[in-house]
């Protein structure tokens, strides 16, 4: 590292506690890029180091460094980004480097807590709904689709095709939580109807066939979905205990305003990783529960509603001062 180093620590599943016989070694970094590439525009946001090749896996002898620019790490912090978050709590002992500017940052971590921070819940949430499907939606989805079932077979009992457009049906349409009509705007002035279903939105204005086969595909994709979750197959469980473990650091963080690692909850969630847990009827309604916990909590918390990224700025800027005063 040719860069003035601030700091580098263990991090991934040695850091978690979540490490097995076949995890590679990754840290990660934080360095000072020089003062003239940073004035030019030069100065890299990131450096990759790897023991490894990018044609075939790492394995446990392999070990990776990510390092991040002083302004690409601060801006990671203030989107509440996982890897900075784990990178502010690295304990003493998961230090391998540091400074008196990592002192400092880490000292005032608690400013980068925010009542939204959407990279964590948000990854969270996708996981949770990659590879299960609940029962509500999943019936709120076969209502459509059984109404299109109906509806195709009608239309085509004398032969003739499916035709018109969605607005023709309107009125027959099902309501519940997850399908409902919606009204929106347009630049011009005018209005445009829409039928929503589990977030996707069709215009009435949409030829019925194209609508049938739309809410056909999406059936049998969340159908599959439901019947390999049910079985524990086709799941990623590196993946989802992924989640788990975002989800259980927020609620740390709200709950105790610092994550502690190795993380308390490290022999569930290497449970899961290892795919030792029933999906359906443990694993997702464990995750879907605890983000709506974390959700009330940064609802409650005290917490401002975002990073002040001026005080951060002005930091930098003063920390850089510093730095070719001593030079």
């Amino acid at each position: 590292m040719k860069y003035k180093v601030l700091f580098k620590g263990v991090h991934g599943s040695h850091l978690y506690g979540l490490s097995t016989p076949t995890s590679d070694k990754d840290y990660k970094g934080v360095f000072m890029p020089d003062i003239n590439e940073l004035l030019l525009g030069k100065s890299p946001k990131q450096i990759h180091e790897s023991t490894g090749d990018d044609k075939t896996k790492n394995t446990a002898d392999d070990v990776d460094t990510d390092w991040y620019s002083l302004p690409e790490f601060i801006k990671l912090a203030a989107q509440g980004e996982t890897i900075a978050l784990d990178m502010l709590h690295t304990t003493p002992e998961h230090t391998l480097g540091s400074s008196k500017e990592w002192e400092f940052v880490q000292d005032n971590r608690h400013l980068f807590y925010t009542k939204d921070m959407k990279a964590l819940v948000g990854y969270a949430r996708k996981q949770a709904a990659k590879y299960g499907v609940k029962g509500s939606r999943m019936g709120a989805l076969e209502e459509v689709y059984r109404f299109n079932t109906r509806f195709v077979n009608l239309k085509t009992l004398n032969g003739s095709e499916v035709g018109g457009k969605l607005n023709q049906v309107w009125g027959s349409l099902p309501i519940n939580e997850y399908c409902k009509f919606e009204v929106s705007k347009l630049k011009t002035g005018e209005t445009q109807l829409f039928y929503e279903v589990l977030g996707s939105r069709y215009q009435d204005t949409m030829p019925i066939v194209q609508f049938i086969k739309s809410i056909s595909d999406k059936w049998e994709q969340y159908g599959e979905r439901a019947r390999q979750a049910k079985e524990n197959q086709g799941i990623d469980w590196k993946a989802i205990s992924h989640a788990i473990r975002a989800a259980y650091q927020l609620k740390e963080i709200y709950e105790c305003g610092i994550i502690t690692y190795p993380l308390k909850d490290r022999d569930y969630i290497l449970s899961v990783k290892l795919g030792e847990k029933d999906f359906l009827t443990e694993v997702q309604p464990l995750l879907d529960n605890i983000i709506n916990e974390v959700e009330e909590l940064a609802k409650n918390s005290n917490h401002p509603d975002k990073v002040d990224i001026k005080f951060w700025e002005g930091w930098m800027v003063e920390t850089y001062m510093k730095e070719m005063n001593n030079g």
